[in-house]
């Protein structure tokens, strides 16, 4: 089926509408269809927007039950190591030298699954970016922010059991041993 584009003048449309129409009539045979390059961009993009927002739902929850089950693993490991830490309490360890302790374990895993899964993402967004016609880089920035943002809620997460778990009473926790 045969086609053309053409720019016309948003100020006269109607009377330009008429004017292609009638010379579509009179070059081809067939209905004369149109549409607006604007719109039909907005077409294609517009699956990518309801991806995105599916994207964005599916990731807040997948956050929601990471820090759920990191919270609950923080209280089994806090009870599992209550005696220890009341330990290196009554030996002198400091409330944050408590929370450090407790902590870097997680943050070491965390920091082993952001450096397996840092360049599966970086090939995957390389890979969606290059069917757009224009396209931005992926850059290092982008995996630095999302590493500390991992670290912050990984703290933010972990910090209540190893607060709780530093400030217990040592006598207290030794006596039922």
């Amino acid at each position: 089926m045969p086609s053309m584009a053409v720019r016309i003048k948003t100020e006269d449309m109607n009377q330009s509408m008429a004017a292609l129409q009638e010379k579509w009539a009179s070059l081809a045979q067939g209905d004369f269809n149109y549409s607006f390059l604007d719109q039909d961009l907005q077409k294609q993009y517009e699956a990518d927007r309801s991806t995105a927002w599916l994207f964005d739902i599916f990731t807040y929850i997948a956050i929601i039950m990471c820090c759920t089950g990191l919270f609950g693993l923080t209280t089994y490991l806090a009870q599992q190591r209550r005696k220890e830490m009341s330990i290196r309490k009554i030996l002198g360890a400091s409330v944050s030298g408590i929370m450090l302790t407790f902590s870097k374990e997680f943050i070491l895993l965390i920091l082993l699954a952001f450096a397996i899964g840092m360049p599966v993402a970086y090939w995957a967004m390389n890979e969606w970016l290059s069917n757009f016609a224009y396209h931005v880089d992926v850059s290092a920035s982008i995996f630095i922010i999302a590493a500390v943002i991992m670290v912050l809620l990984l703290l933010l997460t972990v910090s209540y059991q190893s607060i709780k778990l530093a400030h217990i009473n040592p006598a207290e926790s030794l006596r039922n041993e």
